[in-house]
């Protein structure tokens, strides 16, 4: 006997379905806040997040996170899911608001206690351009 194959329609449903609602609406909240202080987010920066968001998670939500892992094909559904799009900033220099700037020296040194000095790295010293 033949075996069913599911509708493709079906299937993709099933591969971009939320599995774990709490955490991607947190996701998201993070995202949105981030986009008003017009802070740049790529997927790593994003993958990280989620993964922070996972460890104070993990301890207050109902959700099973043990076994996930945030992977790049999760990142793409999130987006997918919750419309979220790269976007070029525009804008002069002057557009930004430099009281935002000592709040988010400290969330960034937040961030950055986390990790070993010696993991700590300015954009300088990567010779990214």
């Amino acid at each position: 006997m033949e075996q069913e194959l599911p509708d493709s329609s079906s299937w993709k449903k099933k591969q971009c379905s939320e599995q774990f609602p709490i955490l991607e609406h947190h996701v998201v909240e993070w995202v949105d806040r981030a986009n008003l202080k017009r802070v740049p987010i790529n997927d790593y920066v994003l993958k990280i997040t989620t993964e922070k968001l996972i460890s104070k998670l993990s301890v207050i939500s109902q959700e099973d996170y043990t076994d996930f892992v945030v992977s790049n094909r999760w990142i793409n559904n999130l987006k997918h899911r919750h419309n979220l799009r790269s976007k070029k900033k525009r804008g002069e220099g002057g557009d930004f608001d430099e009281k935002l700037i000592p709040g988010m020296r400290q969330e960034l040194r937040a961030i950055l206690d986390d990790f070993p000095l010696h993991d700590v790295f300015n954009y300088d010293e990567l010779a990214l351009q």
